[in-house]
């Protein structure tokens, strides 16, 4: 089965594309260099790139998937598309080849380039890292986050604070326990919401 055709999208997303590439100036299909994806970043290093909107949701795609099936064509649902820079954000269909799933963990071992700690994305490029009102699906304002911290102190349940916002309890739940909107969570509230929970709080991602 293959994945939805990327490429068959309006002509002004694909000059869009190109215009967050920054390419080099040599032969049209250069092998040598990388031509890194200057747009959102996601947390796993991939660059994304948003080709839609479908009713209420936001489509968004991996930039390299994209590259490859602008100079390809369409790709199998069963293929991932991989990199042989080891580059992340290269979208150069020069670099890039066909694998598996399990071609890619093979790789990631055998290059070293699981990256955690200094070396993870969110350290080396704060920057391009989409995060809160940046992402384009986002339910809740940065104001909104900082109320439902507010309101859970004050001992709201999620639910009441969850119809307050006119979002799921779910969501609410993974705020107050810093799963999501990571970067606005207060460390020294932690453990007051450990308190109220009743439970400990997963550790959060690097």
């Amino acid at each position: 089965m293959q994945r939805q055709n990327l490429t068959t999208h309006p002509d002004l997303y694909i000059a869009r594309f190109w215009s967050k590439v920054q390419r080099c100036a040599h032969v049209q299909r250069c092998t040598r260099c990388c031509w890194p994806w200057q747009g959102g970043i996601k947390n796993n290093g991939y660059g994304e790139f948003f080709i839609g909107r479908y009713g209420d949701k936001v489509k968004m795609v991996h930039t390299h998937i994209f590259a490859w099936e602008l100079a390809h064509g369409p790709l199998l649902l069963s293929v991932d598309v991989l990199h042989r820079c080891d580059n992340k954000p290269c979208v150069n269909d020069a670099h890039l080849y066909l694998g598996t799933q399990l071609d890619n963990a093979r790789d990631a071992v055998e290059r070293n380039r699981l990256q955690t700690g200094a070396q993870h994305y969110y350290h080396r490029l704060p920057g391009l890292i989409r995060r809160g009102e940046a992402i384009g699906n986002h339910k809740l304002t940065t104001a909104d986050v900082q109320q439902a911290y507010t309101w859970r102190l004050a001992g709201g349940t999620y639910g009441e604070i969850a119809k307050k916002l006119s979002v799921s309890e779910c969501l609410i739940g993974e705020i107050l326990r810093g799963e999501k909107w990571q970067h606005l969570f207060p460390s020294e509230l932690a453990e007051a919401f450990t308190l109220q929970d009743g439970r400990k709080r997963p550790r959060q991602s690097t």
